[in-house]
């Protein structure tokens, strides 16, 4: 006599169909492969080859860009600002390597929003810019008012002397008309979302500012002392980190 056997799989107790590990292990490969491809962008060989150029072409950009930001961040930015620019960077070093692994459609999604976040950051920076170069202008108006109501309520009686401050006077509205329509460029260019460009002309106009009010300081204690207020801002002005 013969003992009837009964096999039990796993799976049934359990009620569950038992599944072949194989079976299991290509379709977890499956799984993994589409959520990649989800990831990534996909086009055509066309849309490749217009992203490689584009992508090659925004890498260049960028890497200016973000020199040029280092400085202006450096001088004037707040902590704010000095947290995107560390994003930025990640995220161009993110895009570069995308390119270098011929992932263009990658690359170029990624570099296109690393612009997008420098323009933004620009935006901050040269409304910052645009202000302190108005309120250094507006000084220089007001002091070469007081110089010149100052020097009528004197008289005449050192015409040689007179003189010189007259003249004096004259250079000084004219670097203020040069300086106000350095500010009236930073302002239209500003407009135009040519921000490195708009900060450009800030720039300007802030230095001849300054080289004003150095200038009708009276004495030489007065001049340094403008020239120690300014101090960042006349480093920034020839493109320099101030130290």
């Amino acid at each position: 006599m013969f003992l009837a056997t009964t096999t039990i799989t796993v799976g049934n107790i359990y009620g569950q169909a038992a599944k072949n590990p194989a079976e299991s292990d290509k379709t977890d490969t499956k799984a993994g492969d589409a959520k990649s491809d989800e990831q990534k962008p996909v086009g055509t060989y066309l849309d490749i080859a217009h992203a490689k150029e584009d992508a090659v072409m925004l890498d260049g950009q960028i890497r200016d860009r973000i020199y040029r930001l280092q400085v202006v961040v450096a001088n004037f930015g707040e902590a704010g600002d000095k947290s995107a620019l560390d994003s930025i960077q990640k995220e161009h070093v993110h895009g570069k390597k995308e390119l270098f692994k011929r992932q263009y459609l990658s690359s170029l999604k990624i570099l296109t929003k690393v612009k997008k976040d420098i323009k933004d950051l620009y935006q901050t920076l040269a409304n910052r810019y645009q202000t302190k170069a108005n309120e250094i202008l507006s000084l220089c108006a007001e002091s070469l008012v007081d110089k010149e109501i100052g020097m009528g309520s004197q008289g005449d009686t050192d015409l040689e002397a007179a003189g010189k401050t007259s003249r004096k006077l004259n250079q000084n509205r004219i670097k203020l008309v040069i300086a106000y329509d350095q500010l009236n460029m930073g302002d239209k260019f500003k407009s135009e979302d040519r921000l490195y460009d708009a900060v450009t002309h800030y720039r300007l106009a802030k230095l001849h500012g300054i080289n004003i009010l150095v200038d009708l300081a009276e004495s030489q204690g007065d001049k340094d002392k403008v020239k120690t207020q300014y101090k960042v801002d006349l480093s920034d002005g020839e493109n320099l980190v101030s130290k």
